[in-house]
Formats: structure tokens, sequence, C-alpha cells
């Protein structure tokens, strides 16, 4: 029998005014498929990606200038050596911080190869 794969997105809405959403879409990762992390802000500020294995081992960073609105940053299901990660589930957070205000929005993804 063959698993069925159901592709919903991780959506975490915030409380703060500064992070409106966040969503990461597909939250599985099929046959190397990259996985979007779509993030709503409320005004410009840095936001930071960190990707961790199970182990708490960090895989993958990247950090932008984000603007007021939607912003998209992509994890090509790789790690920091742009070698592609093993099949599992790996843990994300996404640190929003505008030089008065700080919000962290953590998560789960799945890879599958």
């Amino acid at each position: 029998s063959t698993p069925t794969v159901v592709n919903t997105p991780t959506l975490t809405t915030s409380s703060s005014s500064l992070l409106l959403s966040a969503v990461a879409g597909p939250n599985i990762s099929k046959a190397g498929e990259p996985i979007k992390f779509m993030i709503n802000l409320g005004g410009n500020a840095n936001v930071q990606l960190n990707l961790y294995s199970l182990m708490g081992e960090e895989v993958f960073s990247k950090t932008i200038n984000g603007n007021a609105g939607m912003n998209t940053m992509t994890w090509l299901v790789r790690n920091k050596s742009q070698i592609p990660v093993a099949s599992g589930i790996y843990i994300f957070t996404i640190q929003v911080n505008n030089g008065y205000e700080t919000v962290t929005h953590t998560g789960k993804v799945l890879v599958f190869h």
C-alpha cells in the first residue's frame, strides 16, 4: 500500500502587529520540492529563518530585510553546504525584529524523498 500525502500548509497568526502570519507551504516536500515560507509583516523588519534537524543541528539559515506585507523565503531542502537533506522532520524558526520588538514563530516541515 502506498501512503497518502496530504499537502496542508502550516499557518500561524500572531497577536503582534509586527508578524501578522507565517505559512510554510507546502509543509511536505516530495522529491526535492522547495518549501516556501510566506511571512506577512505589519511593518519593515529583519526576518531570520533557521531550520534544524530533530537532533537540534542547524541545517539552514537565511536572513532578509523584510518589507511590510507579504515576504517569501525559499528553502531548497539543502543544508548549508548545498547538499540535499535527508528525509525527515525539520523544525523551523522565523524570527522577526524591527529594532523595537522581536517575535519568534516555530513550526515543522517534512522532507520526503
